[in-house]
């Protein structure tokens, strides 16, 4: 996927533990960067109906990414139902970035 815009993945289904959410994995990897300075910050975000998003939390903030590589996330408990990965329109000048983003429960 060429990130460019704003925008989110498709939404994925928190797999329970008991009667809790259970653990996420979000792993983005980056195959190449363009642009001055290009900046891209994607976030986690859970939901319970998959239509009304919470707010990532700090836990839930992925460090910015500037360079190509592999980032990992990781929860050991969702806040929700459903997760999807989240992003706004990348900084920088120009930026592209072109990812892989998986997420698993």
């Amino acid at each position: 996927t060429v990130i460019t815009a704003a925008g989110n993945t498709a939404t994925a289904t928190v797999q329970p533990v008991g009667n809790v959410g259970g653990p996420v994995q979000v792993h983005i990897g980056v195959d190449v960067v363009s642009g001055s300075s290009p900046s891209w910050a994607p976030v986690v975000q859970f939901s319970n109906d998959g239509t009304t998003w919470l707010a990532a939390s700090a836990d839930e903030t992925i460090p910015a990414i500037t360079t190509t590589g592999v980032t990992v996330w990781r929860v050991a408990q969702s806040r929700g139902t459903f997760v999807r990965v989240s992003w706004p329109l990348p900084g920088g000048t120009t930026p592209s970035f072109t990812a892989s983003i998986a997420i698993w429960s």
